[in-house]
């Protein structure tokens, strides 16, 4: 039996087709999951010269982007644009860049948001996802130097959710969209339920902390990005996606 739908419209949705109207990248070149699960992705390399499409899409059609970068991405990143001066072109061509952190309460992952931010700063806008998994205490995080200069900044913070590890684990073995996964009877109905929960709360982050910072009177690029691989970035920038593709998630049926 399937309910009917009843949901309010994403960004990207709001435009003639959301899956055009979205670029996606996966410049993940150690483990390109995020191509397997949007094979329309266009496929780049993670170095400075690697991300030269990017320079493309602002001039393209779109308004809507997501690049899914590498982990340790930052060094690649930072080359690109000193070599290239990318965040103050995307400026230039009213293009608001977005660089989402999946960020752990742990040293290592602190001390590479806090390089990344002594670079940029505030050319670009920030979006930091705690993530609700990882173990520790989230003071280390807010009492540092970084975490206030962030603040003032004017960077969003949002909670990611921690999704089932089976349902994970399911979604992964059938290289499955959560949204994809809604409906798929091959997976019971308890790991459904756990996919739409899991997507239910990423959405109400994004819808929260997410809509305001795109831009409706230019291009909005979503840079993701984190400090290991695995699921904190990989589930961050597959939720950010889903999210930006559909309409607010239904239950599974």
């Amino acid at each position: 039996m399937s309910l009917k739908r009843t949901e309010s419209l994403s960004p990207a949705s709001e435009q003639d087709g959301a899956a055009q109207a979205l670029k996606l990248y996966d410049a993940d070149d150690v483990n390109p999951s995020f191509s397997r699960f949007y094979p329309q992705s266009e496929q780049l390399r993670l170095t400075a010269k690697g991300l030269e499409p990017l320079f493309d899409w602002l001039e393209a059609p779109g308004s809507l982007a997501v690049a899914d970068l590498g982990a340790r991405a930052r060094h690649t990143l930072l080359e690109f644009d000193g070599s290239t001066g990318f965040f103050d072109t995307a400026t230039k061509y009213n293009t608001a860049v977005i660089v989402c952190v999946a960020l752990t309460p742990s040293n290592d992952s602190i001390g590479l948001l806090k390089k990344l931010f002594e670079r940029l700063g505030s050319r670009v806008t920030w979006l930091i996802a705690r993530s609700s998994f990882a173990h520790g205490t989230w003071e280390v995080w807010e009492n540092t130097a970084t975490h206030k200069a962030l603040t003032e900044a004017s960077a969003r913070e949002i909670l990611a959710p921690t999704l089932d590890a089976e349902a994970w684990a399911a979604i992964d073995k059938h290289s499955l969209t959560a949204v994809a996964a809604a409906d798929d009877r091959r997976l019971p109905l308890a790991l459904r339920s756990h996919v739409f929960r899991w997507r239910q709360k990423y959405a109400a982050e994004f819808a929260r902390e997410v809509t305001p910072l795109i831009k409706t009177d230019g291009k909005t690029l979503f840079v993701v990005t984190g400090d290991k691989g695995g699921v904190g970035k990989s589930s961050l920038a597959r939720a950010l996606t889903d999210w930006l593709l559909t309409a607010t998630p239904s239950p599974a049926v």
